[in-house]
C-alpha cells in the first residue's frame, strides 16, 4: 500500500484532556533554559533546527554533574505526575478508545511471511 493509503487507513482516537501531563524530560528543561542564549549567539536569523542542533551538541558534551540540575527538575516533575496519576481515572470512552487503538495497531501491522 502507498503512504497515502496507509494514512487514510489510520483512525484518529480521542486523547483524554483530563489526563495528567507527563513529566518534562531533563533535556527539555535544559533546552528551555539555554535556547534564548544559544539563539543570540548564533544570530536570530538562524533557523530553529540549527538552534536545536547546537543545544543538542551542548547537552551531549555536558558531564553528568552538570546535567544533575536538570535531572533534579525532572525528578520533581515526575513526583507531581505520580501524585496526579494516583487520583486520575479515565472515562469509559477513553478506555474504549485506547482498546480500539491497540487493536487497530495490531491489525495494521504487516505480518512477516516465511520465504
Amino acid at each position: 500500500t502507498s503512504t497515502r493509503e496507509t494514512m487514510l487507513m489510520r483512525k484518529k482516537y480521542l486523547k483524554d484532556l483530563n489526563a495528567p501531563k507527563k513529566p518534562t524530560r531533563p533535556f527539555i528543561f535544559f533546552l528551555i533554559s539555554v535556547r534564548k542564549s544559544v539563539q543570540e549567539e548564533l544570530g536570530f536569523a538562524t533557523g530553529n533546527g540549527e538552534v536545536s542542533k547546537e543545544c543538542g551538541r551542548r547537552w551531549a558534551s555536558m558531564t553528568p554533574g552538570e546535567k544533575e540540575k536538570y535531572n533534579k527538575m525532572f525528578r520533581e516533575d515526575n513526583k507531581r505526575y505520580q501524585e496526579a496519576s494516583k487520583d486520575y481515572k479515565p472515562s469509559p470512552e477513553i478506555v474504549e478508545n485506547a482498546r480500539l487503538s491497540k487493536l487497530h495497531k495490531r491489525l495494521a501491522k504487516p505480518r512477516k511471511t516465511s520465504a
